[in-house]
């Protein structure tokens, strides 16, 4: 609430969702990176890390760590990938530098200088302490990709529904009927 007086500071707080389960990680090259016909992890040097680190973390390299078990959104994106010629660019990212991850392979074909835009973005189930790298590779050794390559995921949460009601009690079952057992004293 605010009076008609003006000049005070209204302050607004988010109570909506829990801030140490919040994550978000981009990383992004800022220098070009040459392609080799064998897909390779893409090594970035520039960070924006968003809410809490121990989600999502990166400090250098090639690898994004898994802090928290959950879902996430995972992306990237690679503008303007020039050379001469026609050559296809591939890029996919790969958890734990084994398993490529469903829904992240993309292939561009770069016609005769139509220097092609690459961008994907997936949901995927992550384990903590799994790792995610972006690789590359270029059916034409020595093309250069520019700078600018993003990679990044979000950790997607969603608050606790409310509990359901309880179903209604199942009827009695019918009264058992038994046996007379006797027993002698030997």
């Amino acid at each position: 609430t605010k009076s008609a007086a003006g000049n005070e500071t209204l302050t607004l707080s988010n109570s909506g969702a829990v801030a140490g389960d919040q994550a978000a990680i981009q990383i992004t090259t800022s220098s070009t990176f040459t392609m080799t016909t064998t897909l390779t992890d893409i090594v970035f040097n520039t960070a924006e890390v968003l809410n809490n680190a121990s989600v999502l973390n990166w400090t250098s390299g090639a690898n994004i760590t898994i802090g928290q078990t959950g879902p996430y959104l995972v992306y990237y994106s690679a503008s303007n990938i020039g050379g001469g010629g026609s050559r296809s660019i591939n890029l996919r990212v790969r958890k734990n530098a084994a398993t490529v991850l469903p829904g992240s392979t993309n292939t561009a074909t770069n016609t005769n200088g139509n220097n092609p835009d690459i961008s994907t973005s997936f949901v995927v189930i992550l384990t903590s302490g799994d790792t995610i790298q972006l690789q590359v590779s270029d059916s034409r050794t020595g093309e250069v990709m520019p700078a600018g390559v993003t990679f990044g995921a979000v950790r997607l949460t969603a608050a606790t529904g409310q509990t359901g009601a309880a179903g209604t009690p199942g009827a009695a079952g019918p009264t058992g009927s038994g046996v007379n057992i006797n027993v002698y004293d030997e």
